[in-house]
């Protein structure tokens, strides 16, 4: 059985997440690396101004 996961960061706060284009490159390239490394596949996932939503499928060995 597979299980999916919803993961998402807390946007209480109300602060952005990023300060600029070059920011939020360098947030892209950081979670592909992460999920690479990690044996993640990310379904999907969505950017919001003050919080992350993934789809995860982890893949355990």
């Amino acid at each position: 059985m597979k299980k999916y996961y919803h993961i998402y960061s807390d946007g209480a706060t109300g602060n952005g997440l990023f300060e600029s284009t070059a920011d939020f490159i360098a947030a892209m390239n950081r979670i592909a690396i992460c999920a690479a490394t990690c044996g993640i596949e990310i379904l999907a996932f969505v950017f919001e101004d003050t919080h992350v939503h993934f789809i995860i499928y982890p893949r355990f060995k």
